[in-house]
């Protein structure tokens, strides 16, 4: 019995390494399947990605009485992958929004984000699309100490379930040239908008990003810090945002 207890202690440090580089596939997984579905989308709606969330009124989310919003992830779901789905294998249910499985209506779990800019356009007029991140890694209402100064409202002005979509330090409907970072990304310990680059992150790696292009991989926690171009009045590198961003076009 003794030596079972020792060979178990002496096993655990394994499994759980082997542990983290399964949720790490997995969640890749996740996103190379998304990339696929991302473009099926598109394929079928004139080059155009899917708006990141449903409104009613340009401004806050659709909430159904089950709580479950209908965003990005319900209109790309009827492409994906069976053996694929919207939560990492990481992510606590805190750190998740709800939204609707487009076949059954039943609530799922989503703990990805897309980049508020970029959603209903089409994928040409996105500048860089091998450089501009189109979905990551989220964490809801400032979950396990993450980054989210802004949180979403809903029409009452009640906080929600924000991680469906990424913005910005300065606001969740425009950038300034005061931005310094994306809010909602997935590393923990970041609340105070301080973002290392041997900081905490979901996976040892690093999170998992998508750009527009459809290329998947990993970044650290620096990732979340944005470059504002003061010539150009500008967010410049993989947040840019697109010309054609602007207030009236519902998100």
């Amino acid at each position: 019995m003794v030596a079972l207890v020792v060979l178990a202690i002496l096993l655990s440090p394994i499994y759980f390494v082997l542990k983290e580089r399964r949720d790490a596939y997995l969640c890749k997984r996740n996103f190379q399947s998304m990339a696929k579905e991302m473009s099926l989308y598109a394929a079928e709606n004139n080059d155009r990605l899917p708006p990141v969330f449903v409104t009613m009124d340009g401004v806050t989310p659709f909430i159904e009485k089950d709580g479950g919003l209908y965003t990005w992830a319900f209109l790309i779901d009827p492409f994906m992958k069976a053996n694929t789905d919207f939560k990492c294998p990481k992510a606590s249910d805190d750190e998740c929004y709800f939204d609707h499985e487009s076949d059954t209506g039943k609530l799922m779990p989503v703990s990805y984000g897309m980049y508020l800019p970029h959603g209903g356009l089409p994928i040409s007029n996105i500048p860089n699309p091998e450089e501009a991140i189109l979905i990551t890694e989220t964490s809801a209402l400032g979950s396990k100490g993450t980054f989210d100064p802004h949180p979403v409202l809903d029409s009452l002005g009640k906080p929600v379930p924000d991680s469906f979509a990424v913005t910005w330090d300065t606001g969740n409907v425009y950038s300034t040239s005061k931005v310094a970072a994306v809010s909602r990304l997935a590393f923990p310990n970041t609340s105070s908008g301080k973002f290392a680059k041997d900081g905490a992150t979901r996976h040892p790696d690093g999170n998992h990003f998508l750009t527009a292009s459809g290329t998947a991989f990993t970044l650290p926690a620096s990732a979340a810090q944005v470059t504002w171009d003061a010539r150009k009045q500008r967010i410049v590198g993989r947040w840019a945002v697109p010309d054609d961003y602007t207030l009236n076009r519902t998100p």
